[in-house]
Formats: C-alpha cells, sequence, structure tokens
C-alpha cells in the first residue's frame, strides 16, 4: 500500500504518496487512489518485467520512468573494520537541530544531479525543478525525524567543517545507505569512500548482517566506489511517478460548485 507524504504535498502543492512494487499488485489502485485524492504516486519497483508496463497501461493514467539505480550489496564480516582514507573526517548524528543548514547542503548536493533523478515531466509546466528538488529536500529531512530508531542521518564533516551526508537505515539483519552525497568543494579527496566504508562500520555495529547501497544508472564513479569498498551488484530499482492528479481534481470541482 502506499502512504501519503505530507511534507512533499506541501512543497508541490500536490497531494504525493509513495510505494513500492505491492502498489501494482492492488487490483482496485485506480480507485483507492480516487479516493485518497492521490496527485502523484511516486514507485520504486524492482523488476522490469512485461507484466510491469502492463499494469501501468491498465490504469490509463499519465507515468514516467524517472531513473534506474543499480542495487550494491556489502555482507558484513565480524571481526573487519573498514579504515578510513581521511584522518580529518568525522561523522556525527543529525537530530534536527540544525534544519536551515542541512536542507541547504541537501539542495546543493543534488543541485547538479541529471534532472531525471527527480523532475517529473508532468509537472514541469505548473512546478519549476527548484520546487521539485526542495520537495525531494523536504523528503529527506522528514525522514530523518519521522521513522527513528530504523533511520538515521549523519553529517559528514571534514577537518570541522560540513561536508556532507549520509541516510541509513536498518530493517531485520540488513539495512543500507538511502541518499548521501558531498558537497562540490570537498570532492575529489575520497570522503565519499569513507562515507561507504562508515556504514558498513555502523551497519555491523547495529547488527546487520549486510547493507545495500544504490547509485543512479550513469553514475559510474559512485559505482567505481561502492566495487572499491568491496560491495557487488545485486539488482535494480526502476523510479516510476504516475500523475493521476485526483486531489487537483478534487480542488477544481470544490471551486466550481
Amino acid at each position: 500500500m502506499f502512504h501519503f507524504v505530507e511534507k512533499e504535498s506541501q512543497v508541490l502543492g500536490h497531494r504525493v504518496a509513495r510505494g513500492d512494487s505491492d502498489c501494482l499488485r492492488l487490483s482496485n489502485l485506480f480507485e483507492l487512489l480516487k479516493d485518497h485524492q492521490i496527485d502523484i504516486l511516486k514507485l520504486s519497483i524492482n523488476s522490469c518485467s512485461p507484466e510491469l508496463y502492463v499494469k501501468l497501461d491498465a490504469l490509463r493514467l499519465p507515468y514516467y520512468l524517472l531513473g534506474i539505480t543499480v542495487e550494491y550489496k556489502s555482507v558484513f564480516r565480524q571481526h573487519e573494520t573498514h579504515n578510513y582514507i581521511n584522518k580529518d573526517i568525522e561523522f556525527r548524528e543529525y537530530i534536527g537541530k540544525e534544519q536551515y543548514e542541512f536542507k541547504e547542503m541537501v539542495y546543493e548536493v543534488f543541485r547538479d544531479s541529471p534532472a531525471s533523478y527527480f523532475i517529473n515531466p508532468g509537472l514541469s509546466t505548473v512546478v519549476d525543478e527548484a520546487t521539485q528538488l526542495r520537495c525531494l529536500v523536504e523528503y529527506i529531512n522528514s525522514l530523518n525525524n519521522s521513522v527513528k530508531p530504523y533511520y538515521f542521518t549523519h553529517l559528514v564533516l571534514y577537518k570541522g567543517q560540513l561536508a556532507g551526508f549520509v541516510c541509513s537505515y536498518k530493517q531485520g539483519l540488513g539495512g543500507g545507505a538511502t541518499y548521501g552525497g558531498i558537497l562540490p568543494k570537498f570532492q575529489n579527496k575520497g570522503l565519499y569512500l569513507d562515507v561507504v566504508r562508515f556504514i558498513q562500520n555502523f551497519g555491523k555495529e547495529l547488527g546487520q548482517k549486510w547493507g545495500t547501497a544504490q547509485a543512479q544508472l550513469q553514475n559510474t564513479v559512485v559505482q567505481k566506489t561502492f566495487q572499491k569498498a568491496g560491495l557487488s551488484p545485486s539488482g535494480y530499482q526502476l523510479n516510476i511517478h504516475i500523475n493521476a492528479f485526483f486531489g487537483s481534481l478534487h480542488h477544481l470541482k470544490n471551486q466550481t460548485s
């Protein structure tokens, strides 16, 4: 089942929900989207079978493939510790005190990402790219505030300066990283490799047996970093947006009635 995301909805001015492959198994998905007045359903799907597109087409709603991410996996060994390249790096858990600085940093990290990573073409005429990116920033920040203790966000500090961030989660015996990045002025110093090693060490401390991380299909630099840290490709994920706009239609109906 999908879940409504309040912060993203506030930024976009449209009702946003998120879900996974299970949503497309619902025979009444169209009715559920309509009943909950969902405008945009953001799906992360671990499949690209022909059946997937048959189900999407059957909804008779516009949908967009925003990107493909490659998943990498690391199996944690009990007595193995991953040492950092940079002696001046440290990681501090983000507890929400520096929200403005955190949001601005996340915005800058993703600002130069390929537009397809977060831009919904069906919204481009009414919501600019900067606002859609702010939507992603609010989503990342709201995760940290809402689902602890299973979701964690750490700030990356280099020589005492805020250099980046990484978000991770724990679920059962596994977990992994979700979002993260290094500010442009701190790149090319091996910091991202240290971030990956931190997640490996942190996951092991939490009692995890394995962890995952994702990179955009075209981002070969990050994928090489994963491989250098000992991760192996394990799958992929499709990021699909369904533009239902049932909430907008409801709003318009109320205005004209």
